[in-house]
């Protein structure tokens, strides 16, 4: 049975990048993104990030409690940015918890669904942060599941600022620890789930999406027709020998790489 997904019309160039996992540690990586925001907001008409543009989000209230100059440059450029051309951000794994405030704040759009389609008058696409699609990971898929469920972001937004900062220490502590007994096709995207996405969401044919940092198009042939899974590349200019980012273009029926 087909199904179908909420759907965003865009018109004119839009760009699409993910994973900056910016932090007080990203110097470097903060300014590449403050200035891949000034060429985006002097070249399209909209920008989408997928998720992770923070290596962590502890909740809104984060902002107003924090002095750090980085977190400020960071939130007043996409406001800037803003000024001129749509920014919306699709969370991902690690700042789900970006909430209203810090949309009011930044004055971007908050994507709430995990997966939506992005329409212009010439192609649909899926787009997605991507970690949902690792279905192999079981392990991560359960724990998944637990953060995102209204009743932990509850309580875990009541704990104190220094508790969640604890927590979340911990949280990415264990998750270093727990992929080192994991094997690179357990942690990365199941092919059969794309298939079936192909095969299930009414139309589909093409997708766009994050968080496995490889940056690479992948072709399936499903249903008699080409379909198309591009996968956007992670940001770092401070801890990698080789400094690398990139984004991807969405104009009429065209997709393209780009980079500085």
């Amino acid at each position: 049975m087909s199904k179908s997904l909420n759907k965003i019309n865009f018109f004119g160039e839009t760009w699409l990048a993910s994973d900056f996992h910016l932090s007080e540690h990203t110097p470097k990586t903060s300014k590449i993104f403050i200035k891949f925001l000034e060429k985006a907001s002097a070249s399209s008409s909209n920008l989408i990030l997928l998720g992770d543009i923070f290596d962590a989000w502890i909740g809104d209230d984060f902002i107003k409690s924090n002095d750090s100059l980085w977190l400020f440059t960071i939130i007043k450029s996409i406001k800037i940015a803003s000024k001129y051309i749509s920014i919306y951000i699709l969370p991902g794994n690690r700042d789900f918890l970006l909430g209203e405030n810090f949309s009011n704040i930044s004055s971007a759009s908050l994507i709430l669904d995990s997966q939506i389609i992005l329409e212009n008058n010439y192609q649909e696409i899926m787009i997605s942060h991507g970690d949902e699609l690792c279905t192999d990971d079981i392990e991560y898929q359960k724990f998944r599941t637990t953060v995102r469920n209204k009743d932990w972001k509850k309580k875990f937004l009541q704990k104190s600022l220094p508790e969640r900062n604890i927590i979340a220490k911990n949280l990415r502590e264990y998750s270093k620890f727990s992929n080192i007994n994991k094997s690179k096709e357990v942690m990365d995207i199941n092919e059969l789930e794309i298939e079936k996405k192909f095969k299930d969401i009414n139309g589909l044919s093409k997708m766009i999406h994050g968080h496995t940092h490889i940056k690479k198009k992948h072709t399936y042939h499903v249903n008699n027709k080409i379909c198309e899974r591009w996968v956007l590349p992670d940001w770092d200019y401070d801890f990698s020998k080789k400094t690398r980012g990139g984004w991807i273009i969405v104009k009429n029926n065209t997709i393209n790489y780009c980079d500085f």
